[in-house]
């Protein structure tokens, strides 16, 4: 396999992309993941508020899943609360 197939793998990514993110602080983190979520479209799991001073997680499940994987090394949602 060349470099680039493995790249496409989800899980690959995935595992690179938490450590990519590995050196920036908690709060630049959250900011790119709800920034993230709304462009791809992950907004009913966790976004905004309307005032934009606070965000909510809408489906944990979800969540912990597909999202937090990708910017924390953590697996369960109350590592994240």
């Amino acid at each position: 396999m060349s470099d680039d197939s493995a790249a496409s793998d989800p899980n690959e990514r995935r595992q690179s992309s938490a450590k990519d993110h590995s050196n920036v602080q908690f709060p630049w983190r959250l900011h790119e993941l709800l920034s993230e979520a709304e462009a791809n479209g992950k907004s009913e799991i966790i976004s905004w508020l309307p005032d934009a001073n606070a965000f909510k997680v809408h489906n944990k499940v979800r969540f912990t899943k597909e999202i937090l994987p990708s910017y924390f090394n953590a697996t369960k949602y109350k590592s994240f609360q």
